[in-house]
């Protein structure tokens, strides 16, 4: 994944960003386990685990941003 701010990933993928949009981001994870500080966290839904439950791990993973589908 190419250097993107969080303002032109909200812009790409179609969504709508609440918060800072001026921040760096250049790679992604599903997984808070391995999450690195800086990534964006994609919070999907699965037939055991949904990501959206995981919103406050992945902040303190250090996650720039988080795309969800639902507030």
């Amino acid at each position: 994944m190419r250097s993107l701010t969080i303002q032109s990933l909200a812009e790409h993928l179609g969504g709508r960003l609440h918060g800072e949009g001026a921040a760096l981001c250049d790679h992604a994870s599903i997984d808070t386990r391995t999450l690195e500080a800086g990534a964006v966290f994609f919070a999907l839904r699965g037939h055991r685990v949904d990501g959206h439950d995981l919103l406050d791990a992945a902040a303190r993973a250090g996650a720039a941003a988080a795309v969800v589908e639902r507030p």
